[in-house]
């Protein structure tokens, strides 16, 4: 583990400056969730609601040495006491603990009395269930919250394992934070003993909502990211389901006037071969232009896009496989995505064509809606157990 002393020292006088001040709330996040201007998106709408009611607050950042991502001025820096829980993590024997969490525990007591106590409070927010248990050390009594960050579904690594909720969620008797209703039911579909009343709908402004001129072009969100642990087969299924809705569209020049951008996720490297659909005179990469801005059709395998498009009321078509089967067990069956029966862009073509645009839209943006609410103040009030929630 690469440390700089520089950092270490730079959260050692940070610290210094808190010495003295308890905290309401204290968020918790890793250094790889800022974004390019070094803040945190995701904390925003809970910390402009601390600043209007006067809820004390600590915002502290988790170091990360392989993110390129800018540190966060207004986070302290949690270098040094990172680096005391590396060390413990490594001193104490796993063993002697009857699970990871357990030890976690431990460590979390230690750097409480190392912080003199600085570090607890009744409320601690999370993302991506970082420090769950460390957390947990420091204040046994405190409530703990993971926010969303990406969608969430029943296969979900941090919150689910074997059907139940998981030991990191169970022994430390975590809280889940939502976007919006529709992603309270894999909770409940899971494990509905525990997460009965632990899953928050709070909602969320901090929607991405591309700038889209409907039109009649059609964007595939590929999700080939070679640094992934894929197989190429996994890749290479993709682009055979791809070309399969390809081939049928030339053959019945279904396609006309339109456009097919391919758009490569964000994080591929792009060097997976795709040469093949680029065979079609209609279909060409996605470059950012207003042509290719221009869309009334999304054509994915389960990116998380989808719902993007559908907050503008333009739909997706799900590809999947037995190897990638995550369009209809996640989005079909566990979404309820609406549109199910249409399984080819062809086929899509002729119900744009065919139907009341306005019609499209409607359930497009109300499914969207289930999903993705608007940020709930009061219910952040009364989950910190603040006397200040507004009057309804």
């Amino acid at each position: 583990m690469k440390i700089f002393n520089y950092k270490i020292l730079t959260s050692w006088f940070q610290f210094l400056r808190i010495l003295g001040k308890r905290y309401d709330v204290i968020f918790y996040y890793p250094q790889h969730f800022n974004r390019t201007n070094g803040e945190n998106p995701y904390f925003l709408d809970f910390i402009a609601t601390c600043k209007t009611h006067k809820i004390s607050y600590l915002l502290i950042e988790e170091p990360s040495i392989e993110s390129q991502n800018p540190r966060n001025k207004k986070a302290l820096a949690f270098d040094m006491f990172f680096l005391k829980i590396w060390i413990l993590r490594k001193l104490i024997p796993a063993r002697c603990f009857s699970n990871f969490e357990k030890r976690e525990h431990l460590v979390g007591k230690i750097i409480n009395l190392s912080s003199l106590g600085h570090f607890r409070a009744p409320v601690y927010i999370t993302i991506s269930n970082s420090m769950g248990g460390v957390l947990r050390g420091i204040n046994k009594k405190a409530r703990i919250f993971d926010y969303q960050h990406g969608i969430i579904n029943s296969k979900q690594p941090g919150y689910f394992f074997n059907g139940e909720a998981t030991q990191l969620m169970r022994c430390n008797t975590k809280e889940v934070l939502v976007h919006g209703l529709g992603f309270v039911k894999p909770f409940m579909l899971v494990d509905a003993p525990y997460y009965k009343g632990k899953v928050h709908p709070i909602g969320t402004s901090s929607i991405i909502k591309p700038k889209i001129n409907r039109g009649p072009h059609i964007l595939v969100a590929m999700q080939i990211i070679e640094t992934e642990n894929r197989s190429q087969a996994w890749f290479q299924e993709q682009v055979d389901l791809l070309h399969e809705q390809f081939v049928v569209l030339e053959k019945n020049k279904a396609y006309k006037n339109r456009i097919i951008f391919i758009k490569q996720h964000p994080r591929s490297l792009q060097r997976f071969d795709m040469s093949k659909l680029f065979q079609f005179p209609f279909v060409k990469p996605y470059d950012g232009s207003d042509e290719s801005k221009s869309i009334g059709l999304h054509v994915t395998f389960f990116s998380t896009t989808a719902f993007e498009y559908a907050a503008k009321g333009i739909p997706s078509l799900f590809l999947f496989s037995d190897l990638i089967p995550e369009g209809k067990t996640i989005f079909e069956d566990e979404y309820q995505y609406p549109y199910t029966a249409i399984r080819t862009i062809s086929d899509w073509l002729e119900k744009i064509e065919g139907s009341d645009s306005t019609e499209i839209d409607t359930i497009m943006t109300n499914w969207y809606q289930k999903f993705y609410a608007p940020y709930d103040e009061n219910l952040f009030l009364k989950l910190v157990n603040q006397k200040c929630l507004k009057i309804l």
